[in-house]
């Protein structure tokens, strides 16, 4: 289940304010981790936004939560001072990318390397920002593997844990909106309440989904800004649905660049109907 082979020996490192399923996924990945470390409660109460935060658990409550999910055999509660106990032990410690967690640089041996994975775990002040829609890139000539690099970085940020899923509109060479899906009406209504789309199997109701798909969330933002589509180039992670399939066969789109497939593929009639060149990255 470790997907991260290339760590060496290595430890994990979280702030853990409540245990929820995409806790418990992160943590099976680094099922070889040598420890499992939490922030400890001291560092916490050093910081007003977690202090006010009224859904987290104490920290020995987190503790024995995690012994029951049986993640590790060592796991244990250090405070950021305690970091430099470290040297010696591990090559690197990994830690999902979290505002709290960047401090973490600055009290780590220089023997420890810091790894930091994209893992949409909670809310901070930098993945709310990077919720919204931004550029993939500036200006300039845009190569495949920026546009897939900086879609794969905005997809990373979506709160669906099943399909996390980024588009972009190149016009005239540039990007001109970039976005992820994203739930309506809003993040906590979801997160609160669960996405209707997961009772259903695969293809079926799709548009039955709390959900806005990267693909409609990018054309949205694109009329909003008053930005034309006509001729214009469309990238996205994930191959459409044939519900967004229909939108952008609206759109006057020229091309639609994909990498990955989709259960269901009935939008390619659609798309190819509408006269759109499909490409398939490599």
């Amino acid at each position: 289940m470790n997907d991260s082979a290339d760590y060496g020996s290595y430890g994990v490192y979280l702030y853990v304010p409540v245990i929820h399923e995409g806790i418990r996924r992160w943590l099976l990945r680094h099922f070889d981790a040598r420890f499992i470390a939490l922030v400890g409660p001291n560092t916490l109460s050093e910081r007003r936004s977690i202090v006010k935060d009224i859904r987290r658990m104490p920290t020995d409550d987190v503790l024995a939560a995690l012994r029951a999910l049986q993640l590790t055999r060592d796991l244990r509660v250090l405070e950021f001072e305690e970091l430099s106990s470290l040297e010696g032990e591990i090559a690197s410690l990994v830690m999902p990318k979290d505002e709290l967690l960047l401090e973490v640089v600055s009290y780590l041996p220089t023997t420890v390397i810091p790894v930091f994975e994209s893992a949409f775990l909670r809310w901070d002040h930098g993945n709310v920002i990077f919720a919204e829609p931004r550029p993939v890139s500036q200006k300039g000539d845009i190569a495949l593997a920026d546009i897939w690099g900086g879609l794969d970085e905005l997809a990373s940020w979506s709160p669906d844990w099943w399909r996390q899923v980024a588009s972009a509109l190149i016009v005239n060479g540039e990007v001109a909106v970039a976005a992820h899906n994203r739930p309506l009406p809003n993040e906590e209504a979801v997160l609160m309440r669960g996405d209707p789309r997961a009772i259903f199997n695969k293809g079926v109701h799709i548009e039955l989904s709390s959900y806005l798909h990267a693909e409609a969330h990018v054309i949205a933002e694109a009329a909003r800004r008053g930005i034309a589509t006509e001729g214009a180039d469309l990238y996205v992670t994930t191959f459409p649905c044939p519900v967004c399939a229909k939108l952008l066969a609206a759109t006057g789109i020229a091309r639609l660049y994909y990498r990955d497939g989709y259960s269901v593929l009935d939008g390619e009639e659609v798309l190819l109907g509408a006269g759109i060149e499909i490409v398939q990255a490599q």
